[in-house]
């Protein structure tokens, strides 16, 4: 084999995210309603009173297919201070403005989301030390989330 051939299908398939096409306001603003409209059931399931605390948005390719994809992290409680939980829905962006949900990452531990590229979500993951206050975990390890196949996959 020539050394100095390329492997295009790799090189195609990365080139997909470096040059995918960003998402809309119009986009983002669907999958937030969609999220709104789901969060009743949501909430329900998690238990009484709960309610969400916070929310973020974030945008980029995580399923290589050359759209800019969404996702909606938020954090849950019952009350007080105290989380419930944190999870996140992954919403695919295709042709045509087309948005739907493809996924939900729901672990049973802290998770915080710092960006999303070449297909890869980086975040951290958020773990109590023996020491720690119920506020304040300190021990973060980065993490990988990985989309295939309507699943979210962790690399550690």
């Amino acid at each position: 084999k020539n050394k100095n051939s390329v492997n295009t299908s790799k090189n195609n398939y990365y080139k997909n995210y470096s040059q995918a096409k960003k998402v809309s306001n119009q986009e983002i603003k669907k999958a937030e309603l969609m999220f709104e409209n789901y969060l009743p059931k949501l909430l329900k399931s998690k238990g009484e009173n709960a309610s969400i605390y916070n929310q973020k948005t974030f945008s980029g390719d995580f399923t290589g297919d050359g759209y800019d994809d969404i996702i909606i992290w938020f954090v849950y409680g019952y009350g007080g201070t105290a989380i419930g939980g944190i999870e996140a829905a992954f919403y695919k962006v295709s042709r045509h403005n087309k948005v739907e949900v493809v996924a939900g990452f729901a672990p049973n531990y802290r998770f915080s989301i710092e960006n999303i590229e070449k297909g890869i979500v980086y975040a951290t993951k958020i773990l109590y030390d023996k020491d720690d206050g119920q506020c304040c975990p300190s021990i973060k390890i980065p993490i990988k989330l990985l989309y295939s196949d309507n699943e979210i996959k962790v690399n550690e």
